[in-house]
């Protein structure tokens, strides 16, 4: 896990198991700035700690109660994360409250980035893949 890496957005017509080849590219960046201003500067996470990685996920976990729907975004950070349909409104749900709590610029737009994710899924019933 580490918030350097960077995630394309897809969003996938059908569930099971899906690859890149299985969904359509939604061309939707998201960066480590975004990462970084969203877990560290919206949601105030704890730094983490590359030498210890599993102490880091726990405290990240432990953090994010609120919000286990971006959680998974730290969980499964570089594997690749995937949000059936059914999960996909809670994540904008998340997205929306952390939204109203902060003003900071770098925030909202890594915000709007999963936001605008989830509003080209919802309406076509389909989930968001992140890799």
């Amino acid at each position: 896990m580490d918030l350097d890496d960077s995630l394309d957005f897809y969003y996938l017509r059908s569930l099971g198991i899906v690859d890149q080849n299985g969904a359509r590219a939604l061309g939707i960046f998201i960066n480590d700035k975004d990462l970084r201003a969203i877990f560290y500067g919206g949601l105030a996470c704890p730094k983490y700690d590359a030498h210890n990685p599993e102490a880091s996920r726990a405290e990240f976990k432990q953090h994010l109660t609120e919000y286990p729907m971006l959680f998974r975004i730290i969980e499964w950070l570089g594997v690749g994360i995937r949000y059936e349909y059914e999960e996909v409104k809670r994540l904008r749900d998340e997205c929306l409250k952390l939204h109203s709590l902060t003003t900071h610029p770098d925030v909202l737009k890594g915000l709007r980035k999963l936001e605008l994710a989830c509003d080209e899924a919802l309406p076509n019933r389909a989930g968001i893949f992140m890799a």
